[in-house]
């Protein structure tokens, strides 16, 4: 969800109260927060850094699910952040599959 406030500040956000990124008016974001489960500690990686893919799967009923997901390789470890198709769209990064 994104959203304005009077000085021109857009925040993205993967839910109530986590802010994925900030930015102002004709400005892009510098880094995105994740969570590496092995050290259990958040990472703030830069946006060169970040992969874009998506995840199809086929559900029970024949409906195709797709889930968005941004992945970053730090000091060896494959990191993945789920996120909105919102957030995903406005993440200027490669999409790999």
């Amino acid at each position: 969800m994104a959203s304005q406030d009077s000085q021109n500040i857009y925040l993205c956000s993967t839910g109530p109260g986590k802010v994925l990124y900030e930015l102002t008016k004709g400005e892009m974001p510098m880094s995105v927060e994740f969570y590496n489960v092995k050290t259990r500690s958040k990472v703030s990686v830069p946006e060169a850094q970040i992969q874009k893919a998506t995840l199809k799967r086929q559900n029970k009923n024949g409906t195709t699910q797709i889930r968005y997901v941004l992945r970053a390789l730090v000091d060896g470890m494959k990191l993945t952040k789920f996120v909105s198709q919102k957030d995903w769209e406005a993440i200027n990064a490669p999409v790999v599959e």
